[in-house]
């Protein structure tokens, strides 16, 4: 939880540390893994965890999906990569005020959060990490992670059609995760090899693939009903949704929609594996 003010203090402060390194000649490598393991959580006060094990204990090691209704939703759908750094309220907490008049730094200060301690872990936490990623020679994001993603979320689908009693044939789906996933697997060897021969150019290639594959998730026209909305994978409905043209159209029994956005997602993947192609 935090305060609109509170948002803008973190990043006020990233600012100014920003600066006293500019200052020093300090140059990032581009524009703005593990740094969890470096930043002690509050724990209730007991300072006797890192904000790793936190996550780990209280969100099972899970990154989520990214929804809707945050700064990084623009992003998201013009196909960057993004991240969405937070904590929630626990079950004694008071109700947070969430976007209201109420929200305010008095409020967090005497209720949600006093010493704001949880702030100041994450502040930490995201400073480490808006310095470490300029400066590191290659991005490291991929680390193998998306392929069994969409695997499970291709999961989710059959189950979510089985569930409806409709038969949709997935097998091109299957077949592109699978093509997308050993390419992965390619460029992840690349990144190794071009780290251990420690060569720039092949570095500033594998950065390259990285920055941009997710850009091919993108649907020029956007999605239906919501043409803001244009990633193929993931997008804000009533919840946030898989595959959610065909998620929807399964629901609301709209078949050729849901055929018609199988084909398109499927040459999404693939066009996201072009550009790891090694």
């Amino acid at each position: 939880m935090a305060t609109r003010t509170l948002r803008s203090a973190i990043l006020v402060e990233l600012i100014r540390a920003f600066k006293a390194l500019l200052k020093t000649g300090w140059k990032p490598k581009r524009n703005i893994t593990d740094l969890f393991k470096k930043v002690i959580a509050p724990n209730a006060g007991a300072f006797k965890e890192f904000l790793y094990e936190s996550w780990q204990r209280d969100a099972g090691g899970e990154v989520g999906l990214l929804g809707s209704g945050s700064d990084y939703t623009s992003f998201l759908h013009s196909g960057i990569n993004s991240l969405d750094i937070g904590s929630s309220n626990g079950p004694t907490d008071p109700v947070w005020h969430y976007h209201s008049n109420y929200d305010t730094y008095n409020w967090m200060t005497t209720f949600g959060y006093p010493g704001l301690l949880q702030h100041a872990a994450i502040g930490e936490y995201l400073a480490l990490l808006a310095f470490t990623w300029p400066t590191m020679r290659s991005f490291r994001l991929m680390s193998g992670t998306m392929p069994p993603r969409l695997a499970a979320y291709e999961d989710d689908l059959k189950d979510f059609a089985a569930e409806y009693g409709v038969d949709i044939d997935l097998e091109e789906l299957d077949d592109a995760i699978e093509t997308f996933s050993a390419l992965v697997n390619k460029a992840n060897a690349l990144e190794n090899q071009a780290r251990a021969l420690q060569d720039a150019d092949l570095i500033k290639v594998v950065n390259h693939k990285y920055a941009h594959f997710q850009r091919s998730f993108v649907s020029q026209g956007g999605l239906p009903d919501r043409e803001f909305c244009k990633h193929v994978v993931t997008a804000p409905g009533l919840d946030t949704v898989t595959f959610p043209v065909v998620t929807e159209g399964i629901q609301h029994d709209r078949l050729d929609d849901a055929e018609e956005w199988i084909y398109k997602t499927v040459q999404a993947i693939l066009r996201a594996g072009e550009i790891l192609k090694t």
